[in-house]
């Protein structure tokens, strides 16, 4: 693959799996089941993107806090929500549902906001922390012409909106951000996903992949598209950042020979490819890198979806900084699209995955986390199964600072289509799970999760809203 950059500038969950404000968060049935166990073509010239920084984009607080933005110091017990605080009511009387060191009992929802770009489908497909404490929010917002743009903004911990950006990084046709990282202690940003471009001679529109360098305000600093043979579709999913400061790329390419392809690169500060990679299972069908995570080393883990014939399975690789692979596993829940969502490396350097397992008792797939040491030994998996015997998925993981590690995805229930799911594993293996339901019979997801200081979780992804197709959806959740 070769690569184009211009000064200036998923996606694949429907991909894999094809899957207002919704603040309706209950606790999970009992009667739940939980188990746990120990390089495309050719270059081609993009137009420099356009900024739009106010946007169309309107927000509608759910249950937002009040008082300081910035994340800084808070004063428990002053009555006014500051900082990281979850709640002050004045008191430190426990069991009031505000308890001592202003914190809400786990599992229960902070705030929430819903972001409606006032044309139809806007959804929130990324998350992050900055180190000031500002949370950002990529993903795609509709426009008036009827194509999606790249949208990103930024909230304080109160659920405060900061800043709005709408960016069209292609030429008036639909562009998507699906994944972000953070750059720099200063809060810059690289964004990944896909940009549609036109080709001559009628062909269908053509999808490449899209690198997006950014200041901590969300403006472009640089932009880089790497293109595939034309009327190909190629996507990128996910980016990390290495131990040198250098951009891991992963996601999905069609190849004439063998339908879609994992794709992983390396490149560099420039946008140039220091390496890439394209490869897929035994079978013909579905193969694609969905997430990444870098490892001290220099290295990462990808993790994913391969078709090792006759169907598609988790495919979880852990690779050195050349992209050699140190080990993998393909893990099979029996005939169905299994499929790995998420990836993120603890702090002791062991990895916790995220995804769908089939079910073959209910036809469906249950909600999966697999923790693994940097050796690739298995230490644990934990699958849950909702209500319903239907699909359960997790889209997001990220870990706390006592050992614990949260999911985020979504959860078929009785008579409804999808809901929004977050559960929390401890260490010892329990967990509650909650869920938010944007309405009866509609359909809402989780697509990422970031832990902050204080363990408390903020999901991101989208609720559906009778008669305005759906709105990004981003809600914090008390550890």
């Amino acid at each position: 693959m070769s690569w184009n950059g211009t000064r200036g500038p998923v996606l694949i969950a429907a991909l894999l799996l094809s899957p207002a404000c919704g603040d309706d968060t209950t606790p999970a049935d009992p009667t739940d089941s939980a188990t746990t166990t120990g390089g495309p073509g050719s270059t081609t010239n993009t137009p420099p993107a356009t900024s739009d920084s106010t946007g169309s984009t309107s927000i509608d607080p759910d249950s937002s806090g009040s008082g300081d933005t910035s994340g800084g110091p808070a004063v428990c017990g002053n009555e006014v929500v500051e900082g990281l605080e979850q709640c002050d009511d004045g008191n430190d009387t426990p069991g009031d549902d505000c308890e001592p060191g202003c914190v809400l009992p786990p599992g229960q929802l902070v705030w929430a906001v819903t972001v409606d770009g006032g044309e139809g489908i806007d959804e929130a497909n990324a998350v992050v922390a900055l180190p000031d404490g500002q949370i950002v929010v990529v993903g795609q917002q509709q426009t008036a012409r009827g194509g999606r743009d790249t949208w990103l903004a930024a909230y304080s911990p109160a659920g405060e909106p900061l800043w709005s950006r709408v960016h069209d990084l292609g030429a008036g046709l639909d562009d998507v951000a699906t994944d972000v990282v953070v750059t720099s202690d200063a809060g810059a940003l690289a964004i990944t996903g896909w940009v549609e471009m036109p080709v001559a001679d009628g062909a269908d529109d053509d999808d490449d992949i899209v690198l997006v360098e950014l200041d901590n305000t969300g403006e472009i600093v640089s932009s880089y598209t790497y293109t595939g043979p034309e009327g190909l579709v190629d996507r990128g999913t996910t980016v990390a950042v290495d131990s040198e400061g250098l951009r891991l790329l992963g996601g999905g390419v069609e190849t004439v020979a063998q339908d879609d392809q994992i794709w992983l690169a390396k490149v560099d500060l420039t946008g140039a490819i220091v390496w890439e990679q394209t490869f897929g299972g035994a079978g013909d069908g579905f193969d694609a890198a969905v997430a990444m995570a870098a490892t001290a080393d220099g290295g990462f883990v990808a993790v994913g979806a391969i078709d090792s014939g006759p169907d598609q399975d988790m495919w979880i690789s852990r690779r050195d900084g050349d992209g050699n692979e140190l080990w993998s596993d393909v893990v099979d829940g029996g005939f169905g699209a299994d499929a790995a969502q998420g990836v993120v490396v603890a702090d002791d350097g062991t990895i916790y995955v995220s995804g769908g397992l089939a079910n073959a008792l209910t036809n469906g797939l249950d909600l999966w986390v697999g923790h693994y040491d940097d050796a690739g030994n298995q230490l644990w998996t934990s699958t849950w199964n909702g209500m319903s015997f239907d699909d359960d998925t997790a889209w997001g993981v990220d870990t706390t600072s006592d050992d614990s590690v949260i999911a985020a995805g979504g959860t078929v229930s009785p008579g409804q289509q999808i809901n929004i799911l977050t559960t929390r594993i401890d260490a010892n293996g329990e967990r509650w799970v909650v869920g938010t339901d944007g309405g009866s019979m509609l359909s809402d997801i989780a697509n990422d999760v970031v832990t902050l200081a204080d363990d408390s979780a903020v999901v991101v992804g989208r609720v559906t809203v009778v008669g305005e197709s759906t709105n990004a959806w981003i809600g914090r959740y008390a550890g």
